[in-house]
């Protein structure tokens, strides 16, 4: 049976947390849902992720035996290689694990407690993890202390965030919020109550693995 792939939701600047037993299935899911080329796939032929014990390269080991068949042909070095590459890419370059993610979308599921309770909720799909939602108001966001966040901007898209605080900026008299990509919570950034852009706000309220995945690490959610 083919082993789920590792997902990190640490925020520490990992998506993808692999072995060399699904590496290949995580490069081949990574390259068919983005439609990746082979010059979008030139780093990973590069001589730096191959180890001196093997005789040929990774991209070569990936592409001969591209029938998804156990294989144990690939280093711990070169899967960090790769995993450190391929996390690069996803989060700089809003790149997909799959073909589902970047759209806000509702469904029914079973309410927690006594009985058969039906509920409608709201959720996401980011890198490989389902995001469930609850609608945010401004007004809760600035009340509150951190807060995991999705949020969507005028123009449709979706970020997974963390909010950090607010602050007065003396400088510009205006009042500033700060924010981390809950990623990679090293990354943080800062925008003007008056220039923030949303369309709309969501809490996060808990995650989930999509089919074919796992989690190998998981923090805990921040809900203000």
């Amino acid at each position: 049976m083919a082993q789920s792939i590792g997902l990190s939701f640490r925020g520490d600047g990992r998506v993808l947390a692999l072995t060399p037993k699904t590496l290949r299935k995580a490069f081949f899911q990574f390259v068919e849902v983005n439609k990746l080329q082979y010059p979008n796939l030139r780093v990973f032929d590069a001589p730096g992720l191959t180890s001196p014990a093997k005789s040929s390269t990774v991209m070569d080991r990936l592409f001969r035996r591209a029938d998804g068949s156990d294989d144990d042909s690939f280093t711990e070095s070169e899967t960090r290689a790769v995993e450190r590459e391929m996390n690069r890419l996803l989060l700089r370059h809003e790149l997909k694990l799959s073909p589902l993610e970047g759209r806000i979308e509702r469904t029914k599921t079973v309410a927690p407690g006594a009985g058969l309770r039906w509920r409608n909720v709201s959720y996401t799909i980011r890198y490989g993890v389902i995001f469930e939602l609850e609608r945010l108001q401004p007004a809760a966001l600035l009340r509150g202390g951190e807060r995991d966040l999705c949020i969507e901007k005028a123009d449709r898209s979706l970020r997974i965030l963390r909010f950090l605080g607010a602050g007065a900026d003396r400088r510009r008299k205006c009042l500033r919020l700060r924010f981390a990509d809950r990623f990679d919570l090293k990354q943080t950034t800062s925008v003007s109550l008056s220039e923030f852009d949303y369309l709309r706000l969501f809490a996060i309220r808990r995650v989930a693995a999509i089919g074919g995945f796992h989690f190998d690490g998981l923090s805990p959610i921040a809900r203000g």
